[in-house]
């Protein structure tokens, strides 16, 4: 199954990638899809400060079908020894996701160079 269409307004949104990279990043398994017929979630692991942490770096699709990819995700963690999950997305999330609590903000200036 490839939902990647799923992830077009999340790296248009995102701003940092594109989706020739996310492919790529996804084919070298720096990030994981995670996929049902109507959305998909992106992740990759890192280890920051002596904790392992599983960032769902792009998400796209049907609310409800996210929601279920997200406790997908929360077990896969559990079961991995994962200590944190991380969401970079927009606000809004923190209406449907139980659990998580805004932690940063991420600022961005555009600079006009001409």
């Amino acid at each position: 199954m490839s939902s990647y269409h799923h992830l077009e307004e999340a790296v248009r949104m995102n701003g940092f990638l594109t989706m020739d990279i996310v492919k790529q990043l996804v084919e070298a398994g720096y990030m994981k899809l995670w996929e049902k017929d109507n959305a998909v979630a992106a992740t990759g692991e890192e280890e920051i400060a002596g904790k392992r942490v599983l960032t769902i770096i792009l998400a796209g699709g049907k609310l409800n079908e996210l929601i279920e990819i997200e406790k997908e995700i929360e077990s896969f963690a559990i079961a991995n020894g994962i200590h944190e999950i991380v969401i970079n997305g927009r606000k809004g999330w923190e209406r449907v996701l139980n659990g998580y609590k805004p932690h940063m903000v991420i600022m961005r200036k555009e600079l006009n160079h001409g």
